[in-house]
């Protein structure tokens, strides 16, 4: 039997926009418990429910990391990496809608690019963009442009979202448009999805190897 955990980011098929899927509020993985599809061993929570269960536990003893400094610290250190990757999990896979834009350029999206961002230059252009968008110098509908543009609508701009790509340019030389979808390398991927019991939905026509997916996994 299939149990699913659905993670808060609106996932779309390839070539389909938000508003043309119903901007579901789904994961793009299923996480498979006992049975239905075989995988090494039966995972019964994800690893931030599995630190939550134990935090009372000495994970720090022989870390590398000093600023661990109680099981708590690691809990937290783990939920914070997998909001991050769940953040960009769903910049990759769905569409931006304008209720998405206005939090990310606002006093929320300003706070967290300088809790994790030291990087001077970009935090004074992401307040800047901010600046500009707050103007009316740039429209949400803007930001789907770019994103269709980018990762959905094969032209100049396009930036093909899959991993296989990639890896066969680098061990083949083979040129973007002529890389071939699902082939080993993305067969690769899989495997490692399967020994954490994870997998693509059946019902979501995406790749295993297409960056959100991706993302979304580091986030578990």
């Amino acid at each position: 039997m299939k149990q699913e955990i659905y993670l808060e980011n609106t996932i779309i098929k390839p070539g389909i926009s938000a508003r043309e899927s119903g901007a579901r509020k789904r994961g793009l993985l299923s996480y498979l418990r006992e049975g239905g599809f075989p995988c090494a061993g039966v995972k019964k929570y994800s690893c931030h429910e599995h630190l939550e269960m134990n935090k009372d536990k000495d994970y720090t003893a022989g870390s590398k990391d000093k600023d661990l400094k109680t099981a708590a610290d690691r809990v937290e250190l783990e939920r914070a990496r997998g909001e991050v990757y769940t953040f960009f999990a769903g910049a990759f896979s769905q569409e931006p809608s304008r209720e998405w834009v206005d939090r990310l350029l606002g006093p929320a999206g300003m706070s967290a690019i300088l809790d994790f961002c030291d990087d001077r230059e970009v935090i004074e252009e992401f307040r800047a963009l901010i600046s500009e968008y707050a103007q009316g110098k740039w429209q949400f509908e803007d930001f789907q442009v770019d994103f269709d543009g980018l990762f959905r609508v094969p032209g100049d701009r396009y930036v093909h979202p899959y991993e296989s790509v990639y890896r066969q340019q680098e061990t083949t030389g083979r040129r973007p448009d002529k890389s071939m979808l699902m082939g080993k390398e993305a067969l690769e991927v899989s495997e490692i999805y399967r020994k954490e019991c994870l997998a693509p939905r059946d019902s979501e026509a995406v790749f295993p190897d297409e960056f959100g997916v991706e993302l979304e996994f580091m986030a578990h």
